[in-house]
């Protein structure tokens, strides 16, 4: 595939698609020959992949179609993956925001914290007032464009 061919529906049905051991894991080289070859998908393919968390949900998502990234490592690690997730930005629009969290990872035995971070990102619809008052207020008017237009064009 080249960057023009690319097409996240087909990467998708080609990782259902490989074989997984009982407990649904894809075995390594499967999912290295997968990712290997794997294309950048552009902005509004990333942006239209994303499954957001309902208003009202509660409980776990780990199970659900809700779509979350964590990733942990170091500082120089963190920045550079989170580089490649800005585009998901958009998600902080009028009736969605982004559920961004970056903190450093403490250590489980003494308490203390690392030099390890984590950062956990997802997208969830803004609540009734949420909506409203970003709404009124017009702060996210250019991703608002940026988001309507990615999904349009899916």
């Amino acid at each position: 595939m080249d960057d023009t061919d690319f097409d996240v529906a087909d990467a998708a049905q080609e990782l259902e698609r490989k074989p997984t051991t009982q407990s649904g894991s894809v075995r390594k080289n499967d999912a290295m020959a997968w990712l290997k070859g794997l294309d950048t998908p552009s902005d509004d393919e990333l942006i239209s992949a994303v499954t957001h968390k309902p208003d009202e949900f509660s409980g776990s998502t780990f199970a659900t179609p809700v779509s979350q990234v964590r990733v942990t490592g170091d500082s120089t690690f963190i920045s550079a993956v989170a580089g490649l997730l800005k585009p998901l930005l958009v998600w902080e629009s009028s009736a969605t925001r982004l559920d961004l969290k970056v903190q450093q990872v403490e250590d489980r035995e003494t308490g203390e914290l690392t030099d390890n971070y984590a950062l956990y990102l997802g997208a969830a619809e803004r609540g009734g007032q949420g909506k409203i008052a970003s709404a009124l207020m017009g702060t996210n008017k250019e991703n608002d464009r940026k988001l309507l237009e990615a999904l349009d064009d899916m």
